[in-house]
C-alpha cells in the first residue's frame, strides 16, 4: 500500500508571469477548481492517507485554500451552491526556503524535514493533470504486482518528448530516461507521477537535482516499471499549455 504522497510545487512559476506574480501556479484554475485539487483529488480518490505538499515560500495561497472557512462556507451554501464534502485534513505543507535546483533537490529538502518512513511513497508534479482515468490508481495497482519504481508515461509527438524527457523501454521495463531538450530517444513522455523508494535519493546529487535523471542512474542495477497513460494529458507548464488545457475541458 502507499500511504504517502508528495506533491512538489514550490517553483516560481516564471513562464507564466505575470498571472504567477501573486497567484502560485499550482493555484491557476483548471476545470473550475485549482490545479492543485486536482491532483490532490487524485490522490485521495487512490486511498492515500497522507498528502505532502511542497510550496514557494512566498504564499500562503494553497495552504489557505485547503483549510476550512466555515463563513464563507455558509455564505455559499446560502446562494443555493453545494460544497464539496472532502476531507483535507491528512495535508502537510513545506514552504521551501529557495529555489531549488530542480525536483530532485525539492525532493531531498522535503524528506529531511517531513520523516516518511515507508518503504514506497509517491511524487507527484503539480504540473501534471490526466483527464479520463486516475493515473495513481493504475500506478499503485501495478507496484502491488511489480513492487519496483514505477513510473508514468505517454505516447506523445516529438514536440512534447522533447519538452518533458523521453523514455527508453524494453517492454515495460524502463531502460533509460533523457532529461528535457537532450537527445530524443522514443516518443515516450515522462510524466512526472511516481512510486519511488528512498534508494533513488541516493541518485539526486549525482543527477544535478534532476529527479529524472536519477531515475535514469537508479534503473541501471534496479529495475523500474513504467506505466502507459491513455487519458489526456493537461500540463500548465506555460501559457500555451495552460491555454490548451482550458480550451480541450471548455469543449467537454
Amino acid at each position: 500500500m502507499i500511504k504517502t504522497a508528495i506533491i512538489l510545487v514550490s517553483g516560481m512559476g516564471g513562464r507564466l508571469y505575470p498571472l504567477t506574480k501573486v497567484i502560485p501556479k499550482e493555484m491557476l484554475p483548471i476545470m473550475g477548481k485549482p490545479a492543485i485539487q486536482h491532483i490532490v483529488d487524485e490522490c485521495l480518490e487512490a486511498k492515500i492517507e497522507k498528502v505532502i505538499i511542497c510550496v514557494r515560500c512566498d504564499s500562503d495561497l494553497t495552504k489557505r485554500y485547503f483549510y476550512p472557512n466555515e463563513r464563507y462556507d455558509e455564505y455559499v451554501k446560502s446562494l443555493g451552491i453545494e460544497i464539496e464534502q472532502k476531507n483535507y485534513e491528512n495535508i502537510v505543507f513545506i514552504k521551501s526556503p529557495k529555489l531549488f535546483k530542480g525536483m530532485g533537490e525539492t525532493l531531498s529538502y522535503v524528506l529531511q524535514k517531513e520523516d516518511i518512513n515507508d518503504e514506497y511513497f509517491a511524487v507527484l508534479s503539480g504540473d501534471d493533470i490526466i483527464i479520463g482515468e486516475n493515473v495513481m490508481c493504475n500506478l499503485i495497482e501495478s507496484f502491488k504486482l511489480s513492487k519496483n519504481v514505477t513510473i508514468a508515461y505517454q505516447r506523445t509527438d516529438e514536440k512534447r518528448a522533447e519538452k518533458f524527457g523521453n523514455v527508453m523501454l524494453e517492454k515495460n521495463q524502463v531502460i533509460k530516461i533523457n532529461e528535457k531538450s537532450d537527445e530524443l530517444m522514443s516518443l515516450n513522455s515522462l510524466i512526472t507521477k511516481i512510486i519511488m523508494n528512498h534508494d533513488v535519493t541516493k541518485y539526486i546529487l549525482q543527477a544535478e537535482f534532476k529527479l529524472d535523471l536519477a531515475i535514469s542512474e537508479y534503473c541501471k542495477k534496479n529495475l523500474v516499471t513504467a506505466v502507459e497513460v491513455k487519458g489526456e494529458w493537461l500540463n500548465i507548464d506555460d501559457f500555451d499549455d495552460y491555454l490548451q488545457a482550458n480550451i480541450f475541458l471548455r469543449r467537454l
